[in-house]
Order: C-alpha cells, then sequence, then structure tokens
C-alpha cells in the first residue's frame, strides 16, 4: 500500500513539472544593428510571473539576462549585455519567455538557452549576419526561381523528340515530293500522247489522196 502511494506521489510531481518547450522556432537570423527577439515557453502553460527565469549563453557559458523576485537581477549579468535586453513581462503571465536584444552583434551569435529552475530547458540558437551576406541571401532568393524554369540543354529526352520530328519531317517532304513528280510526268505522257492520235487521220487522208491518181491513170 506503501509503494503504490509513493508511486502515484511520484507521478504527481512529474505531472506539475513544466517543460519549457514550445513550437517557437529554435534557430533565429538576424542582420547586424538590428533588434531580435528570442521566444520559447513552458508547457504545459502557467504564470511564471513569481518564478526565476534564466537566459544563458551556452557556447560561452555566460548569463544574458536573470529574471528573479519578480524583478530583472543584473548581478550576474555578462557586460556584453548590459543595457542591450528585456524580458516581456506580460509574456511571463502566460508561460512565455521572450528576450528581446537590441543593436545586434556579430558576436551575439550562438546557443542560448532559456529555463525556469527545477524544469526542463529550451535551447535556440541566434545567428548574426552583416549586411553583405543579407544581400547574397536575398540575391540567391531572388535568382534561384528563374533557374528552375530553365529547360538544360543536355536534356536526352528533348533532344530525342528534336531529332524525331526532324525525320518526320524529311520524310513528310520526300512523299509529297515523290507525288508531286508523279503527276507531272502523268501530265506530260498524256500531252505526248494525245498529239499522235490526232495526227493519225491525216496520214490517212494524204495515202488516200496518193492512191486516188494511181486509180484514176489505171482506167
Amino acid at each position: 500500500m506503501r509503494t503504490v502511494s509513493i508511486g502515484v506521489l511520484v507521478v504527481l510531481l512529474f505531472a506539475q513539472v513544466a517543460t519549457a518547450t514550445c513550437p517557437f522556432p529554435d534557430l533565429i537570423e538576424a542582420q547586424e544593428g538590428q533588434d531580435v527577439t528570442l521566444r520559447c515557453c513552458v508547457d504545459p502553460r502557467m504564470n511564471v510571473k513569481n518564478r526565476t527565469v534564466e537566459w544563458k549563453r551556452m557556447d560561452i557559458n555566460a548569463i544574458v539576462h536573470v529574471y528573479r523576485h519578480r524583478k530583472d537581477d543584473g548581478a550576474l549579468q555578462v557586460e556584453r549585455y548590459r543595457g542591450r535586453t528585456t524580458l516581456d513581462y506580460e509574456d511571463l503571465s502566460r508561460g512565455i519567455l521572450t528576450l528581446r536584444i537590441s543593436s545586434t552583434q556579430l558576436s551575439d551569435s550562438g546557443k542560448y538557452r532559456c529555463s525556469v529552475p527545477r524544469q526542463s530547458a529550451s535551447f535556440i540558437t541566434l545567428q548574426v549576419k552583416n549586411q553583405q551576406d543579407m544581400n547574397r541571401k536575398d540575391e540567391f532568393s531572388t535568382v534561384r526561381p528563374q533557374l528552375e524554369n530553365v529547360t538544360l540543354p543536355n536534356n536526352p529526352d528533348a533532344e530525342r523528340k528534336d531529332v524525331g520530328g526532324v525525320v518526320i519531317g524529311v520524310c513528310e517532304g520526300l512523299i509529297v515530293l515523290s507525288v508531286f513528280a508523279l503527276l507531272v510526268k502523268r501530265e506530260h505522257i498524256k500531252k505526248c500522247w494525245r498529239p499522235g492520235r490526232e495526227t493519225q487521220p491525216d496520214v490517212e487522208k494524204e495515202n488516200d489522196l496518193q492512191l486516188k491518181p494511181l486509180t484514176s491513170s489505171g482506167r
């Protein structure tokens, strides 16, 4: 009976633990000099205004922002982030941990962790890029759709279709020429044959004229 009670107590304790996981992106890109917002949340959602909230850079093991006793605590904050971080207090009541970093620098790039003590943490990677890198990315995004619409010249199927079209066109042309030549030849034969038939009676008439004088002289 005691074992069952302990098991139920453990389950209830785990059920009350909120984990800092949520659907916000874990990769944020920002341009140097602009403000950026990092956001994570606790799940199930709960009011964490009375809890301690910590944002930390994991790659350099530095405290970025600390909130405790319902106010910001800058005692542990690393120097490079002083005066550049702001925590959204209104989001804390909804279980969302929102940190804004103003005037981002290239050195702000790294892996961040947001957490509430005795609860799981979420990790977010921030990539700060200069203006030149952002312009290159915009140019690539603009040119890429045009490249997708270009038909590659070395496409074997396209080449086969082109060759087949040429062969069919040549065959059709030869057939037309053959028919035309046959019709011309037949017309030429008719022209040669018809004059021969028309001149035959004239020859017979000439023969009759030659025979008549011979007959009359004989008489």
